[in-house]
């Protein structure tokens, strides 16, 4: 069998409680995307200690082309990591495992990947309900500060993306963030390799009861500064 034309990665730790329903949905959706080489899903799970795995290794029984990647270790940036190596997508998406992002997202993105080749989703172009006013005023400030100090445009950074699966698997070894930096890492190495960056908007439900993500906002938030300061400092020199 040649290679899909989609990969679509879920990123999971301990996502027992909203896995099985976002499985659902999403397949459903990208069948009906009716894409000429189809498309396969891997499951990244990052240390989980829950169920997650059976819930995979059941639906995968109907679903040949939903694939299981397990690390002992987590970290959002290390199960990116297994689950590109693992691809073998035209291009490479990825989407949080409860589910929260409208799935409209991956049909604009395939259209825009013509004029584009690293496509971001923003949620301040769109829309967001529900969650922590605090965490959107986060993830605010945190795209301020990367468009000051990368200065690449975007108005969100910390969401969904797409891009060629060739040019993820190809750079995937120089990538060294294993957490939420890699968000930041990846548009470093877009930039530097002179991808052709946009943004489209994308519609956001928070389903999460408040105190409930898995991004905490001191160790993650210090993750993502440093990785800017880190990138942008190297993205300086470069040029």
């Amino acid at each position: 069998m040649g290679s899909p034309t989609l990969t679509v990665i879920i990123p999971a730790y301990n996502e027992a409680e909203y896995l099985g329903e976002t499985l659902e949905e999403l397949y459903e959706h990208l069948d009906s995307l009716k894409l000429i080489d189809g498309f396969e899903l891997i499951v990244s799970d990052n240390g989980s200690i829950d169920y997650t795995f059976k819930i995979v290794s059941d639906f995968s029984r109907f679903h040949p082309n939903v694939l299981y990647v397990k690390s002992r270790q987590k970290g959002f940036g290390r199960a990116l990591k297994n689950g590109i190596s693992k691809s073998k997508g035209e291009f490479i998406t990825f989407l949080p495992a409860d589910g929260e992002v409208d799935l409209s997202f991956i049909g604009n993105a395939l259209e825009g990947m013509g004029d584009s080749d690293f496509i971001c989703g923003s949620r301040f172009t769109g829309s967001s309900e529900g969650g922590s006013g605090f965490r959107s005023t986060l993830s605010f400030i945190y795209a301020w500060m990367v468009r000051g100090i990368i200065g690449h445009g975007l108005t969100e950074i910390g969401t969904i993306k797409m891009f060629p699966g060739d040019w993820a698997r190809k750079i995937n070894d120089q990538c060294g963030e294993l957490g939420w930096g890699w968000q930041t890492e990846i548009l470093f190495h877009a930039i530097s390799s002179g991808l052709r960056l946009s943004e489209i908007p994308v519609r956001v439900r928070v389903k999460r009861p408040v105190g409930e993500s898995k991004v905490n906002v001191l160790t993650d938030g210090l993750d993502f500064f440093k990785s800017t300061v880190k990138y942008g400092i190297k993205l300086k020199f470069s040029r």
